[in-house]
Formats: structure tokens, sequence, C-alpha cells
């Protein structure tokens, strides 16, 4: 029944076959998940990355972030896609992010050798971003624990604070 589910690094802990309580509110709640990694400063929420894919588990976290009433002065849209694929167009998320007065900028990165989870956390220290904000387990649990993916692979590396939906 909360608005906001909050976890840090130890209660995010999982195993191979029955994930993680972070991973079953994420889940099983439809609420926002709020990851805080084990990191050196203290958690700072201005300058977020939002990770677009162009998902629903996206637009969900986008709009769930925006009605906590997160204001910071900027963000960054980030698009990762390999070598000549089409970036998913954010639709108008620069215009709605200005009605709630964040200014907003989109960049398109090719994620190279990279994994995608890798690409992010990269561009989130590069551009001082303070928190991540993106859709969660857009593939089924079971094959992110088996062949791995965005979301395991964020909460694993992230030192910064990960906001999701699913």
């Amino acid at each position: 029944t909360a608005d906001l589910a909050i976890f840090s690094g130890q209660t995010a802990a999982s195993d191979f076959l029955r994930g993680s309580l972070l991973e079953a509110t994420l889940l099983g709640s439809g609420n926002l998940v709020l990851y805080l990694p084990e990191a050196e400063n203290g958690a700072v929420f201005n300058h977020p990355l939002i990770a677009w894919d162009g998902g629903t588990a996206c637009v969900r976290a986008i709009s769930a972030w925006l009605s906590m009433g997160f204001t910071p002065q900027q963000a960054t849209i980030l698009c990762i896609v390999d070598p000549g694929e089409d970036m998913p167009q954010p639709h108008g998320l620069e215009n709605r992010l200005a009605w709630h007065g964040i200014k907003a900028r989109t960049e398109k990165r090719n994620r190279g050798f990279d994994t995608v989870a890798d690409a992010l956390i990269a561009a989130a220290q590069e551009l001082e971003c303070g928190m991540i904000v993106m859709g969660g387990y857009g593939r089924f649990r079971y094959s992110e624990a088996l062949f791995g993916g965005v979301t395991r692979g964020v909460m694993q590396r992230s030192r910064i604070p990960v906001l999701m939906m699913h």
C-alpha cells in the first residue's frame, strides 16, 4: 500500500532463482522502488539520468517520479542503442518535463562493447547525474537471472540511487 519502497544495497541482495525482496516488490507491487546503493557519498537527487527505452515500465517510472514532487532544475534523457539502430523517440518527454520546470536534453549513445547497464552507469558518471530513473525488468525475471539484464546490472554496479518501476 506504500507509494514508494526504499531498499539499500544489503536488502537488494538476491540469489539466482529466488531473486530478492526488491525484485518481488518491483515486479509485484506496481509501486515505485528506490534503490540506494552503499555509495561513498550521500544520495543526491539532482540532475537525474532518465534511461529511455520507450517501454511502458519507463513511462510509468517517469510518471511516478514526477508525481513524487522531485523537481530538479535539469535532467538528461539517455537512449542507449546498438550501432545503426534507431533511437526510441521520447515523444514529447522534454516538453512534459518542462511543464514541471525541469530543463531536459536528449542524448543518444551507441552501446559499443559495453552492456547497456555499464553504458548507463558510465553516462551517469560522465554527466554527473545524481540518480537514474528507469523502468525495471522489461524481460522475465528468470531470463534476467540466466542471461543478465539491464535492471540487475544497474543494481549490481550503480553507485548512485536508482528509481524504478515495472
